[in-house]
């Protein structure tokens, strides 16, 4: 076995280059950097992407895939596969026409087919932790449309903790193996996807789809079925269809089946789903039916919402106090207003003040202690207020009795002393950091923790190690390497630079509870839009996934908890001023929701 690394100053510049040398058993290393496809004849080799930012794109080979596979057990892990596009409509990120491929925290983005695999009953496709957005296409003529994932006959398709949206025309994962494993992913059509079936088996066989989050969106392109088994004919050997644990939200019109079975096999169980939305039929065909959970199937309305106890979170922005987050907005010329939010939905709205254009937002969280959601702003000359609200309603908005004077930028909000009441973190012009304790406009104490030095910017506040009280987040501007400072009140316990480095292309956005294990992560983006997060314990990366691209006209905000389920989302705003939200389970993105558009003057900011 050898090693062969391809990229700039690397053994090879090209995988073209490259292809020719490897041998069975080769590990192919990509360096960072943008790589045209290339073929592989080769078994047993694998080919993966050394860090973020390992994308191929481009042309496709032999009018194919970006990357096409001819050989046997092939493991590809992550590399992001972008815009393949061949004359039969069907150009795939990966094309695959060997046997046992293994597809690992990959990304596949704008393509026709994601993945596309050749039959062969004798393969396993296995694809985990992987994220496919925009995919598919309709494609016409003998082909017929393009999916994210087309699986042709095989012995196993497995596709786990994986995430779809956003399909166009044809199906999220289409499967003609004889047994498909589909489990704890989200596959979402969101506002724009024009998917025609969430997951097609067309030809039977056994399945086990199980704990996956699933949503058929207002522009689909066929809404007959979320999921069918058999329509195409029973050709593989029968096996037991189980359909259990799933989330399925119906947002594409009255009468839509969650499960279809044209099999003709009675061994087909649906059971203990959570089905809500629109009114939708559970299942057709021969079928057993256990415990399911269908709250409300209104014809004409979503599910009645479900009372839940709401518990104030200091640091998020929630002005209703109904356990969901809502956007703090500020224009050009001063004035604030907030959003009220469910989810990726807009509620309504309310208008604070406008303190005048000089004055800039720095965060929303609770500074008093009462529960309620307050506002931090900064002054150009440094001086800081604070606005005590109730709701809407402004009941104090006073400056803060100590002004860090003209150097000092306020960077964020945190609960450094974990008593429950936000606090402030600036940082100098000569790159000093400084922590304020806060009750309400009063400023209890307040150090210079330390000087990281002139190649560090301090990012915002996170509670990285769970012990209640927030920490530093910091980025160097030469390296992009990533430090974190563990904080007790206004002492530096500890300062610990993250080993793995995310590079410069990187941005350190901010910091959320993406998983809500109670310990903050970090959310960045790069030029083009990629975005990206770390699960944290401490310093040290426990998973990170590029978890989507919404495109480089937007850009990534900040982190909220906007559907209150404990697990912060992202938020978006792009230049024309458009809103989205992302709401998020760990590195899985739920739904995709533009809950309007405020216009370019305004500006967006997050809790805490």
């Amino acid at each position: 076995m050898s090693v062969i690394t391809v990229g700039k100053g690397q053994q090879y510049s090209s995988l073209y280059l490259a292809a020719p040398h490897v041998k069975k058993g080769d590990v192919i290393e990509l360096v960072p950097g943008t790589y045209s496809g290339a073929l592989f004849y080769n078994s047993n080799i694998t080919i993966e992407g050394m860090g973020p930012g390992v994308v191929i794109t481009g042309g496709t080979t032999q009018d194919k895939g970006l990357l096409v596979l001819d050989g046997s057990n092939v493991t590809v892990e992550n590399v992001t596969f972008e815009g393949a596009q061949s004359s039969d409509g069907n150009g795939a990120g990966i094309r695959f026409e060997g046997t046992n491929l293994t597809v690992l925290n990959s990304t596949f983005i704008d393509n026709q087919d994601g993945i596309l695999t050749n039959p062969n009953g004798k393969s396993t496709i296995t694809v985990k932790n992987c994220t496919f957005d925009g995919n598919g296409s309709d494609a016409g003529g003998s082909m017929g449309a393009a999916h994210a994932i087309y699986c042709g006959a095989a012995a196993l398709l497995d596709v786990e903790n994986s995430t779809f949206t956003n399909t166009q025309q044809g199906h999220d994962i289409k499967s003609r193996a004889k047994n498909t494993i589909i489990e704890n992913n989200s596959i979402t059509d969101g506002p724009t996807g024009t998917s025609s079936y969430l997951i097609d088996i067309p030809n039977g066989g056994a399945a086990t789809i199980t704990g996956n989050t699933l949503e058929k969106g207002p522009n689909s392109a066929n809404s007959s079925y979320a999921i069918t088994v058999g329509e195409e004919g029973a050709t593989n050997p029968p096996g037991p269809v189980l359909i259990a644990d799933n989330t399925f939200v119906n947002d594409d019109k009255s009468g839509v089946v969650f499960a279809h079975n044209q099999t003709g096999y009675a061994d087909f169980t649906v059971a203990d789903n959570t089905i809500s939305g629109l009114q939708t039929t559970l299942i057709t065909g021969k079928g057993t039916v256990i415990d399911p959970t269908t709250p409300n199937p209104d014809p004409t309305s979503a599910s009645a919402p479900v009372s839940r106890t709401v518990i104030p979170r200091p640091l998020s922005a929630d002005f209703n106090s109904d356990g969901d987050a809502d956007v703090l907005l500020q224009n050009k010329n001063g004035q604030v207003i907030a959003w009220t939010m469910d989810g990726t939905a807009g509620l309504g709205s309310g208008t604070l003040r406008n303190p005048g254009s000089g004055w800039k937002v720095i965060a929303a969280a609770d500074f008093n202690g009462d529960g309620k959601t307050d506002v931090a702003l900064q002054y150009t000359y440094g001086q800081v207020q604070i606005w005590t609200l109730n709701g809407f309603q402004l009941t104090s908005g006073v400056a803060v009795n100590a002004n860090p004077g003209s150097g000092w930028h306020a960077i964020g909000a945190g609960d450094f002393n974990a008593d429950g009441k936000a606090d402030l973190v600036f940082q100098n012009t000569d790159h000093s950091i400084m922590v304020w304790l806060m009750n309400g406009a009063t400023k209890l104490a307040g150090d210079n923790v330390g000087n990281p030095g002139k190649n560090w910017s301090a990012i915002g506040a996170g509670d990285f190690d769970g012990d209640g009280h927030s920490d530093v987040l910091l980025q160097n501007t030469n390296t992009g390497a990533v430090q974190i400072w563990s904080m007790n009140g206004t002492s530096v316990s500890s300062k610990s630079t993250v080993s793995t480095n995310p590079g410069l292309a990187w941005t350190p956005i901010g910091t959320g509870d993406f998983n809500g294990d109670g310990k903050d992560d970090i959310l960045f983006q790069n030029a083009s839009g990629q975005t990206m997060i770390w699960e944290m314990n401490g310093s040290t990366v426990l998973k990170s996934r590029v978890v989507g691209n919404p495109g480089s006209s937007w850009k990534a905000i900040g982190a909220d908890d906007y559907n209150g389920d404990g697990k912060d989302d992202i938020l978006f705003q792009n230049a024309s001023g458009q809103l989205m939200v992302w709401t998020m389970s760990g590195l899985t993105v739920l739904a995709k929701g533009t809950p309007g558009n405020p216009g370019s003057a305004w500006h967006a900011v997050v809790g805490g």
